[in-house]
Formats: structure tokens, sequence, C-alpha cells
């Protein structure tokens, strides 16, 4: 998996991730403008980061980022788009 090094790239992915994975995630082309990332790589950094436990987050909140990092990484490797029924 990606590694997640930079305390500055935790931060924003963290507060991108805060804002949007009720949401479903953020569209990817609102992923590629904020960090030059496709959505495959934010969610593979995104989903190492909230699994590693050190992000502060409640144990809920953690749970249901990786959920939506699994949820978009599936729909990539499956050639759809995003999954709305994520946003529930």
């Amino acid at each position: 998996m990606t590694s997640v090094s930079e305390p500055d790239d935790r931060g924003r992915l963290l507060t991108f991730a805060m804002a949007w994975y009720r949401y479903g995630g953020g569209s990817g082309e609102d992923i590629f403008l904020e960090f030059g990332l496709t959505e495959a790589a934010y969610f593979q950094r995104l989903l190492v980061l909230v699994s590693d436990g050190a992000t502060g987050l409640p144990a809920d909140v953690r749970a249901a980022v990786a959920a939506v990092c699994e949820n978009r990484l599936h729909a990539a490797r499956s050639g759809g788009g995003q999954d709305v029924t994520a946003a529930g």
C-alpha cells in the first residue's frame, strides 16, 4: 500500500475526509484539484491513514471513513465511478 508520511499530507487528507466522508468521499474532480491524485491513490492513502489508528478519530468515524475508502476503491477496480449508495 501507499505510505502517508508527511504530517501536512496527513492533516490535509483528514480535513478533506472529515468534510466529505458522509457524502461518499468527495468527487474525483475535487480530489484531483485538492491533492493532484487519482481517486484510487487518494483512497488508498486515506485507508492506510485511518487503519493505523493514530488519527485521533473515534473508532466509529475511522470505521465509517474506511468503509467509504473500501467502497470507492472497489468501484474504481470494477471500472465504475463513485458509488452513490455510499453517500447514504
